[in-house]
């Protein structure tokens, strides 16, 4: 997004990344998932979290694959090659509202630390999956792996790709 938005100008790129985002809500409420904030170009998401669905890493392994075919698509509209990076886990979340006069919804915890961790790519489009994930969606989803995944500030943990 960074290259495009030099390339087209900060306008364009706001006005196509709103229109990104737009898409990416839609296939959000068509699966169950529940957006909690956008920042930048990152998008963070949560389902099971208001509304218990036994099948929450499911759909948002769903949602994850969608997003992936979303941001393919907008390459015609950007002009531009965009990837995305996807990192999904499962686990206890702390969630809450922040600040006095602009509120801002927010989720914390080790759960969402090392989602955002694995949310890392360079090249192609990838969605990467913790063992609590992959133990609920193994056998519905084309996984490769497990490969190592280096995450700074902690140990080294087995992840897994999701084919897209």
């Amino acid at each position: 997004m960074e290259a495009f938005s030099r390339e087209a100008g900060e306008t364009k790129a706001l006005s196509g990344l709103g229109d990104l985002i737009v898409s990416l809500d839609e296939a959000a409420e068509k699966f169950g998932i529940e957006k909690v904030k956008t920042i930048g170009g990152a998008y963070l998401a949560v389902c099971g979290l208001s509304v218990s669905r036994p099948d929450h890493a499911r759909r948002m392994a769903q949602f994850a694959q969608e997003a992936v075919r979303i941001v393919a698509h907008s390459h015609r509209d950007f002009k531009a090659e965009l990837n995305v990076a996807i990192g999904i886990n499962s686990g206890p979340v702390v969630g809450g509202v922040v600040g006095r006069r602009k509120f801002l919804y927010d989720l914390w915890g080790d759960t969402v630390t090392l989602a955002k961790k694995l949310a890392v790519g360079k090249g192609d489009s990838t969605i990467r999956v913790t063992q609590s994930v992959r133990d609920r969606i193994g056998d519905q989803f084309q996984l490769v792996g497990p490969v190592q995944v280096e995450l700074e500030g902690r140990a080294p943990i087995e992840a897994w790709q999701v084919s897209a």
